[in-house]
């Protein structure tokens, strides 16, 4: 009996293909999906650093405003003081003198404190925009100059790195191209809020005087005469006086008398009060324009920052790898401190959930 025997040889070979074509493109699937992810990891890491660094700035802005704040409140209350206690100032125009001062002082710092708030909003949206380029992942190639000796190549810093350093990362923009000569770019956008504005706290200054005037242990009035023993504190009565008659200074009434006083004749004042003396009294209140600070405009600042990185699709042949636009934004905001009379420079920044 003849058997015949079919021979089988090769029909594996259409599988093994089959085989090799699915898993060169499981392969190229993946890469591109790894790629993709790790594009997006980038762009997110960079919008969360961006966000987090320009609210930082916030926060540090806020903090030094509160840091001047509390100084306008002390060197108030120290000004009070000195007005308030009437041995420490005893004559019109120096309380006159302190409080111009103090006015000056006042405004000058109330307008550096706003100077502060714009340069530190402007510094804070300039931060976000450098870390985030920062963290992008830029991997752009340096190209090996003609003639250049590889250690003058390592130590040369990349296009990349002298555009960060001459700032132009202001421009939200960086265009670069790859090996294959496609065009990248990896732009970042910063929605944050100007500086609001700072509110101005008016007060008063209450200045109290108080000053026994003794009288005259020669005459027996109180000094206005010509006597030795009066001269230096009829000085000083004639200056109330004048201070009186400008409704400054509040006097007892006082009744005239003649005295002789040795070969002249002068007047002199006849004690208010039956123990002797008189007590000259002052109650002036001095309005403050600016005070300290009452508060911001607009507390808790928020910054949203975008990113998107551009990367041209890759054509190996038999696939196509694609990948475009990848975008990601993240949000911030400052918070935890106040500005005003409960002044509390405890600002601190943090991102808030829900990026993407």
């Amino acid at each position: 009996m003849n058997k015949i025997f079919h021979r089988k040889d090769g029909q594996v070979a259409p599988f093994m293909i089959a085989i090799i074509v699915v898993l060169i493109m499981a392969i190229m699937v993946t890469v591109n999906i790894g790629k993709v992810s790790l594009t997006k990891t980038r762009t997110a890491n960079a919008a969360d650093a961006g966000a987090l660094a320009g609210s930082t700035m916030h926060a540090n802005t806020l903090n030094a405003i509160a840091d001047t704040n509390t100084q306008m409140i002390a060197e108030y209350l120290a000004t009070e003081a000195l007005f308030v206690v009437a041995a420490l100032i005893n004559l019109e125009y120096s309380r006159f003198l302190a409080y111009w001062a103090f006015v000056i002082a006042q405004i000058t710092q109330f307008a550096l404190a706003w100077n502060t708030g714009i340069q530190g909003y402007d510094d804070a949206e300039k931060a976000a925009k450098q870390l985030a380029f920062m963290n992008s992942g830029v991997d752009e190639a340096k190209a090996r100059l003609s003639g250049e000796s590889y250690q003058a190549y390592l130590s040369r810093d990349s296009q990349f790195g002298q555009w960060m350093a001459s700032d132009g990362y202001e421009s939200g923009v960086y265009n670069w191209a790859d090996k294959n000569g496609g065009q990248n770019s990896f732009t970042v956008n910063v929605d944050a809020p100007a500086f609001p504005g700072l509110i101005p706290m008016p007060g008063v200054f209450i200045s109290l005087y108080f000053r026994w005037i003794p009288v005259c242990t020669n005459c027996g009035y109180v000094p206005c005469c010509n006597c030795l023993s009066c001269n230096t504190a009829a000085a000083e009565f004639r200056y109330l006086v004048q201070q009186a008659n400008r409704g400054l200074i509040n006097l007892p009434s006082y009744t005239p008398v003649s005295v002789n006083a040795g070969s002249s004749s002068s007047i002199a004042v006849q004690p208010f009060c039956p123990c002797g003396g008189m007590l000259a009294t002052s109650i002036v209140i001095y309005t403050v324009p600016i005070a300290w600070i009452a508060g911001i405009v607009s507390d808790n600042p928020e910054l949203t920052v975008t990113t998107n990185r551009f990367e041209p699709n890759a054509d190996l042949g038999l696939w196509e790898m694609k990948y475009g636009n990848i975008s990601s934004s993240a949000k911030a905001k400052s918070s935890g401190g106040s500005i005003g009379i409960a002044n509390n420079p405890r600002y601190d920044s943090y991102l808030i959930p829900g990026g993407s």
